[in-house]
């Protein structure tokens, strides 16, 4: 499902590259890929683990945070 969502929105947003140049270097770029230059990857796994982290530095307790995230 989320492959889905970043392939539909990858899609969109070359669209709105419009210049020859600008849509060439968006092609080339790993914006909204599912694998990046650095071999990371996108996942839903990847996306609770952010959401907790941004709760913690947020102030959020942590052990509130992780019985809320697991």
């Amino acid at each position: 499902m989320l492959g889905d969502d970043m392939a539909a929105a990858r899609a969109d947003w070359l669209e709105t590259c419009k210049e020859p140049l600008q849509r060439i270097e968006a092609d080339q770029s790993d914006f909204l890929k599912p694998l990046d230059s650095e071999g990371e990857t996108l996942d839903f796994h990847a996306l609770r683990h952010a959401c907790a982290i941004w709760l913690i530095q947020s102030g959020r307790r942590e052990r509130v945070t992780s019985r809320q995230t697991h």
